[in-house]
Formats: structure tokens, sequence, C-alpha cells
């Protein structure tokens, strides 16, 4: 017993503390200030999300090493998905010490946490129950009744997160109607130009936190809403806001919030046949101990390439979205440029789910070219 305890220990804490100790260490190396200080931060940033990538697949090899050697117990996904959270929350930590820093700000790291990570918490949790309902469903091969019945709920999670998220929201940030009646108005307007209907549009609340995002959430016509952060507001225009709602609307029009549902679904059935060749090829206990993570692995991989390759495709559909609806672009140009500038995102580094600004102003362009005048 002391021993499995020490090895879960040594599991849970070290990838965690490893990406926060060497995060630390490569902040301190950073240029003084200025530009060059953010650009390096960017560059850094991009760096230790790789460093987290591997403190995570290094926990699972351990894991799966130690539980060859049966010095754990069945249990060790959960231990998987406790050192990926732990691991997540180093990196932030590092991140927020350095925002601290450039941007002046006081909020506490609980605040900054809740409104730059609470979102994407939710989502790792929501695909850490993913991970755990299909090592439930491949241990089910052999029984299709009970195949099904975690398959049930696979369906659940994947299609009723994204129909919650309004609520998940609402727990995350502090939510309240958009105070400027006209701007609401105009913005109401857009909505039957495009005869697209929705909840509300609401603000949240940034708290001295220079963070200017707008996003959209819900699948349900009267459930979904589309949200503004406070300090977005006050740094755009009327028309520049009203390009920026177009664009959320967009992702609304064009279904994308399903789509990524139905990636994961479309995966699951595409994985099934691996869990099957895994259940029939590997009866001996040490080798199905390996075998049975694959078809997990090739899942996590095959849905992070796609969902990045996705998610660009989506933001360009909806760049060009605002092109064909709006009055001008121009307004959708400015306010892409406050945004990046807002959130320290150089115009030539693309992040995982956006292209970069050069990228979206050359698609903008482009667009604008093809536009029938």
């Amino acid at each position: 017993m002391p021993i499995k305890i020490l090895i879960y220990g040594f599991l849970l804490f070290v990838p965690p503390l490893f990406v926060y100790f060497l995060g630390k260490r490569l902040i301190a190396h950073l240029p003084p200030d200025g530009p060059a200080r953010i650009l390096a931060f960017h560059g850094f940033r991009q760096q230790a999300r790789r460093i987290q990538m591997a403190a995570i697949f290094l926990a699972v090899f351990l894991f799966v090493a130690a539980d060859l050697g049966h010095l754990l117990g069945r249990e060790n996904p959960h231990f998987v998905v406790i050192t990926i959270i732990l691991t997540i929350v180093s990196v932030n930590t590092v991140f927020f010490k350095f925002d601290r820093e450039v941007r002046r700000t006081t909020a506490g790291f609980f605040h900054y946490a809740r409104i730059y990570f609470g979102a994407f918490f939710i989502l790792a949790v929501t695909y850490s129950v993913i991970i755990k309902l299909l090592f439930l469903i491949q241990g089910s091969i052999a029984h299709p009744a009970r195949l099904l019945y975690w398959t049930a709920w696979l369906v659940v999670v994947v299609y009723g997160t994204p129909a919650l998220s309004p609520l998940f929201m609402r727990l995350l940030y502090k939510i309240k109607p958009l105070q400027e009646p006209v701007l609401k108005e105009r913005l109401e307007g857009f909505l039957r130009k495009i005869q697209l209907r929705c909840g509300d549009i609401l603000q949240f609340e940034t708290d001295g936190l220079h963070y200017s995002n707008a996003v959209v959430s819900g699948i349900l016509p009267n459930y979904r809403y589309i949200y503004f952060s406070s300090y977005l507001l006050k740094r755009l225009n009327p028309s520049e806001i009203e390009a920026v709602f177009a664009h959320e609307t967009a992702h609304i029009k064009k279904n994308h919030i399903l789509m990524k549902s139905h990636l994961v679904f479309f995966l699951y059935l595409t994985v099934i046949p691996l869990a099957y060749f895994v259940h029939a090829g590997f009866q001996a206990q040490r080798a199905f101990y390996i075998a049975q993570w694959l078809p997990i692995v090739v899942f996590c991989v095959t849905y992070g390439i796609l969902s990045r390759i996705m998610a660009k495709r989506h933001e360009r559909e909806c760049d060009e979205f605002v092109v064909d609806h709006c009055p001008s672009a121009a307004d959708l140009e400015s306010a892409l440029q406050k945004i990046y500038a807002d959130n320290y995102m150089p115009p030539q580094s693309p992040s995982s789910s956006h292209p970069a600004l050069s990228q979206r102003l050359k698609y903008i362009q482009e667009r604008k070219e093809r536009k029938p005048r």
C-alpha cells in the first residue's frame, strides 16, 4: 500500500510541478518590457502548451507502465484525468503571473482563471467524462445491451453539454442584459434581417481585466445567447460591435456548435471497430492493458487535429458572412485589430482555434473583391 501511494503521488504531482517551475524559468528569461516581451511571451505560451501536452503523455505512459507492473488498480483512468487538470492549472498559474505584470491588473487568480479559462475548464471536464465513457464502452464491447446503455450516455453528454452551455455561462460569469438600449435595438434589427431566433443579447463583466471577447452559447432557438465582454463594449464603436455580433450569429446560422458534437460522435463510431479489434486480438492481460489505450489515443489525437482544422475554417466562414451581410467590412477589420491587440496576440501568430490576424484580414479582402457591387 505505501508503494502504491508513492506512485500515485509521483504520477499526480510531478508533471504539473515540472511544467510550473519550467514555466517560471522561461518567463524569467523573457525580454524586459515592450512589444518584444509580449511577442516573446506568445512564443512561450505556444511552447508551454507543447510542454503541457508532453507532460500529459508522460503521465499516461507512466500510468500504463505502472499498470503493467500491477502496481496500481484499475482506476488509473481517473488519475490520468486528475493529472491533466492539475497540469492545465499549473500552466495557467504561470500565465496569470505574467498577465498581472504586463496588463497591470489587480484581479486575483481565481477571478482571472474564471474569466480566461472557465469555459476551457468545463470543456476539459466534459471531454474527460467522454474519455471515461469511452473506457466504459470499450469494456462493454462483448455485451450489446451495456454497449447501447453507455452509448446513450455518450450522446447525452455530447449533445446535452452545448444545449446547457448558457447555464454554465451563468455559473462562470457575472451575466446581465446589454446595458445600451440603442445598441441592443440595432443588434436585434440585424437578427430580424437574417431571420435568426436568439434568446437574448447579454454582456459579462470582466471587472478590470483587459479581456476583449464575444461568444455564443446554446443550440436551442429560444435558449441560445450571444455575449460580449464588458471590456470589448468599451473598446469598440457601435459599427464594430455590430460586425463582431454578425460574426457570432454566423456560428449559429452555420451550425458550428452542433458540428463539433457531430465530430465527437462520428469519431466514436469510427473507434468502435478498433475497440472490437482490441477486445478480440489481445486476450493476454498484460497486452490488453496497453491495447485498451489504443482507441482512446486514436480518438483524442484525431479529434485534436480535426477540431483545430474545423475551428479555423469556421472562423473564416464567419468572417466571410460578415462581409456579405454588413454594410462595411472595414468595421470587422478594425474590430479584429483591436481584439487581437487587447488579447496580446501578435498579428502573424495563430492560436489553436483562430487563424492569425494577418490571415483573417487576407480572407476578408479576398471576400470583398468577390462580393457583387
